[in-house]
């Protein structure tokens, strides 16, 4: 059986107000010492979720970026997005256009979004996607009408960002891009997880979940508020050897 569990951030392991519940961290330590490796997986930038890592366990590994950083105990990868793609999305948005890049320390911007900062990282306003050629960018932001999403598809891996705008990073990386097929458990409720989801051995939603995700679950849990991070590492921790 897989010893590796995945779970998402927003909306699944964090509360509605980004916190973390007493019973799901101690939900995580007890995997971690039942032998489970767990990645901490999410859209958001490695230092804010190595914030995370660091209020729980530090046996705990890092997917961040929507897969485009990889962290574990014994190395750092990183999968930015190349140069002729950002060439690319850049004959396809407009100038008004609001548009955030995002390398491990800093966002460049074209428009002021607070959203979209975090802190630890430093925030730069750009005027030209030609600007960021020398840059290591792991992850677009682009709040713009998704009619362009099968276009970037073809060169870039694309999330929807809410009902306004979408996520996009290198096009040959997702968070499964270190997991082998039926090789590990996968925790989760948003689009973004649909890949840990149709590759996982067992997959386990919030019943906050999208619609589009709970087709892929093995089995619902209670939301993100009621601790059903506890209650899914429970099952897994449950299942038959």
């Amino acid at each position: 059986m897989p010893n590796i569990i995945a779970i998402d951030l927003d909306g699944t392991l964090l509360d509605c107000d980004k916190n973390i519940s007493r019973k799901n961290q101690e939900a995580i330590v007890k995997a971690l010492d039942a032998g489970y490796q767990i990645y901490l997986c999410s859209g958001r930038p490695a230092v804010f979720v190595s914030r995370i890592k660091s209020l729980l366990d530090q046996r705990l590994n890092i997917i961040a970026f929507n897969g485009a950083y990889y962290e574990n105990e014994t190395e750092i990868k990183t999968y930015p997005l190349r140069n002729e793609d950002l060439i690319k999305l850049d004959a396809l948005i407009s100038e008004d256009t609001p548009c955030f890049f995002k390398t491990l320390d800093t966002v460049y911007f074209t428009h002021e979004d607070n959203r979209f900062f975090y802190k630890g990282m430093t925030k730069k306003q750009i005027n030209n996607v030609k600007e960021l050629k020398f840059y290591e960018i792991l992850k677009v932001v682009i709040l713009m009408q998704n009619h362009h999403a099968q276009t970037l598809r073809e060169f870039v891996q694309v999330y929807e960002y809410g009902n306004f705008g979408m996520e996009l990073s290198c096009k040959e990386v997702d968070k499964t891009l270190h997991f082998q097929q039926n090789n590990y458990y996968a925790i989760g409720d948003g689009v973004n997880d649909l890949p840990l989801f149709k590759n996982a051995a067992y997959s386990i939603a919030m019943s906050n979940s999208d619609e589009r995700l709970l087709e892929y679950a093995d089995v619902t849990v209670e939301n993100n508020t009621y601790e059903g991070v506890a209650k899914a590492i429970e099952i897994i921790l449950n299942l038959p050897h």
